[in-house]
C-alpha cells in the first residue's frame, strides 16, 4: 500500500521514508537513539545505521545514523591524494610505501595524523557533538562517557584499506563506510574524544605492526605515563575489549611510540612499574634465589653422604680381605649325652 501511494504521487518522497523509518523503528528492540546526523547539514545522503551494545553502560544499546554525500566523501579523498602526492607518496610491494616525510615528523606518521584529523575535523563534528548530548543528558563521567564512544568505533568493521594511502583510511570515509584498520579507527576515536574533553594519545610500533590508543583516565590494567599523566592502553580492534587491557605479545619489544596530537609531542612510552607489581616481583625474585640455595645445599648434603657411605664400604671390603681364612673348621667337643 506504501509503495502504490507513493507511485500515485499523492505522498511525496521525504514522508514515505518517514514512514517506512517509523515502520522500521516499531519492530526494533528498545536502545538509546542518538538521532540521524548528515554532512554537509540538510543533505539527502542516504546515512549509514549503526547498531551497537556495550555491557559496561546501562541501557546496553545505542543507535546512530551518519550520512555523507558523494560529493563530500570525493572531496575528503581528493584532498588527502593531494597531500599523499605532495608527500611524494609511492607504493611498493607487501603493503609498503615510500614517501618523503618533512623533519617535524621524525621518521613516523605524526604529520599524517595530523593532516587527516584536521581534513576530517568538520565531518566528524556533528557526530561528536550527538555523543556530547547524551553526555549532558544523561549525566555520565568521563569513564562512562570514554566507553560510549569507544564501544561504538569498536564496533566498527575490522579491514585494511590497501588501496589508501599510507595504510590509512580518512575518519570520515570510516564513519560513511563503517570499516577502517588500527590507525582509521584510532584517529577516529581520537576526534570523538576529543570533542568531549577527554585527553588521548596514538600510539605506534613498528615491530608489531600495529597503533592503539592511550585514553587519560585512571583506571585497572595495563597503563603508561606521559607528560605527567597517566594513559590507559585502548584496544580499538577488538570488540568489547575494556579500557585498560593490551594483548602479552604487544609487550615485547617495547618499542612504542606516543603520537600526542593536541601538544604536537613526539616520544617514546615511559614504562614505569607500580608499587604493588615491584614489591610483588622482589618477592617472587628472593623466593626463587633461596630455592636455588636450599637445592644446592640438599645437593651437597647428598653428596657427602654418598662418599662416605662408599668410603665405609670399600673400608669393610678391605678388612675382609686382610683377614686369614681357616683351612677346615675345629671339631666339635663330644657331648654328655
Amino acid at each position: 500500500l506504501l509503495l502504490f501511494s507513493a507511485c500515485s504521487d499523492e505522498i511525496s518522497t521525504r514522508r514515505v521514508r518517514s514512514l517506512v523509518q517509523a515502520v522500521v523503528e516499531r519492530g526494533r528492540p528498545p536502545g538509546v537513539e542518538l538521532g540521524v546526523v548528515t554532512y554537509p547539514k540538510d543533505s539527502d545522503a542516504t546515512p549509514t545505521q549503526y547498531d551497537w551494545r556495550t555491557k559496561r553502560l546501562t541501557p546496553s544499546r545505542y543507535r546512530l545514523g551518519y550520512g555523507l554525500p558523494a560529493f563530500a566523501a570525493k572531496s575528503v579523498a581528493l584532498d588527502y591524494a593531494d597531500f599523499a602526492a605532495r608527500m611524494r607518496h609511492t607504493r611498493l610491494a607487501d603493503g609498503r610505501f615510500r614517501w618523503s616525510a618533512p623533519r617535524h615528523c621524525a621518521g613516523g606518521l605524526h604529520c599524517v595524523y595530523e593532516e587527516l584529523s584536521h581534513q576530517s575535523h568538520a565531518a566528524v563534528l556533528p557526530v561528536s557533538e550527538r555523543f556530547q548530548r547524551r553526555v549532558q543528558a544523561a549525566g555520565m563521567s568521563r569513564y562512562s562517557a570514554a566507553v560510549l564512544i569507544i564501544s561504538f568505533v569498536q564496533h566498527l568493521t575490522y579491514r585494511i584499506p590497501e588501496r589508501s594511502p599510507f595504510g590509512i583510511l580518512p575518519p570520515a570515509l570510516v564513519l560513511k563506510e563503517g570499516w577502517g584498520d588500527c590507525d582509521s579507527k584510532s584517529l577516529l576515536a581520537y576526534l570523538l574524544l576529543k570533542e568531549v574533553g577527554i585527553r588521548s594519545v596514538l600510539l605506534s610500533s613498528r615491530a608489531h605492526k600495529h597503533t592503539m590508543l592511550g585514553v587519560a583516565l585512571v583506571t585497572p590494567g595495563a597503563h603508561f605515563q606521559w607528560q605527567g599523566r597517566r594513559y590507559a592502553f585502548v584496544e580499538m580492534t577488538a570488540k568489547d575489549a575494556p579500557i585498560g587491557y593490551r594483548n602479552r605479545r604487544m609487550r615485547r619489544p617495547n618499542d612504542w611510540r606516543v603520537e600526542d596530537l593536541t601538544g604536537g609531542r613526539i616520544g617514546t612510552l615511559e614504562v614505569r612499574r607500580s608499587p604493588t607489581t615491584g614489591r610483588r616481583r622482589t618477592v617472587a625474585r628472593r623466593r626463587a634465589v633461596t630455592r636455588r640455595r636450599t637445592t644446592s645445599r640438599r645437593r651437597l648434603r647428598g653428596k657427602r653422604r654418598r662418599r662416605t657411605r662408599r668410603r665405609k664400604t670399600t673400608q669393610k671390603r678391605r678388612e675382609r680381605l686382610a683377614r686369614p681364612r681357616s683351612v677346615g673348621r675345629p671339631p666339635k667337643a663330644p657331648s654328655d649325652r
